[in-house]
């Protein structure tokens, strides 16, 4: 599996969450929507979208819209020290489980050190599931010590056809301080199967 690292002035759609940076007393808001094989895209991708949220009211509306970035699975992009965001993303390849206890584990971010970034304000864990059950449990894991991400819990009902990007809350504080191997734990709520696509790390600097 390959690990694409892609800067960002980016924003949209499915999802509304914050970064957690104050901008001249505005909150910074990105949005994503997972896109279909296209022209763009030759695998799919994600659409991310950026700006401040002038009105408060924690949507990205339209008009605060400030960048817009295609991010393709397995096409390797680029990163600059300008960019305010950077995302690091991992295609799991749709793996199943039926665990509703430990759960599968999967390697994703190998050799991660959040210090490799500077100026970071806030990181956010984010990954595409579905569930043939009640609910699909996706989280971070520190594969290196054996132990999971705190805080990085997300969870996921709908079926493989409405699926849609889930985002945890800000991690930066939760994950290792030193180089360590991250991986995604995916787990199911009671019996029945999940399955897990592609997920991300987004990395916001100030």
């Amino acid at each position: 599996m390959k690990t694409i690292i892609l800067p960002a002035f980016l924003l949209f759609i499915a999802i509304f969450f914050s970064c957690k940076k104050e901008n001249n007393g505005f909150n910074s808001l990105v949005d994503l929507q997972e896109t279909a094989p296209g022209i763009d895209c030759i695998n799919g991708g994600i659409v991310v979208k950026s700006g401040l949220d002038k009105n408060r009211n924690n949507l990205l509306d339209t008009d605060e819209v400030t960048g817009v970035k295609s991010v393709c699975n397995g096409q390797n992009g680029t990163s600059t020290p300008t960019d305010k965001q950077v995302i690091l993303s991992d295609y799991t390849g749709g793996n199943t489980t039926t665990s509703t206890t430990t759960g599968d584990i999967y390697a994703t971010f190998p050799d991660f050190d959040k210090n490799n970034y500077q100026n970071v304000d806030s990181i956010i864990f984010c990954a595409t599931a579905w569930s043939y059950g009640p609910k699909a449990l996706i989280e971070l894991y520190n594969i290196s010590d054996g132990v999971v991400i705190d805080n990085s819990l997300i969870t996921a009902t709908e079926s493989f056809n409405n699926r849609k990007i889930h985002k945890s809350s800000n991690i930066l504080n939760n994950l290792p301080t030193s180089k360590k191997e991250i991986g995604v734990r995916i787990r199911s709520a009671a019996a029945g199967n999940t399955a897990l696509g592609m997920v991300y790390l987004i990395i916001y600097k100030k």
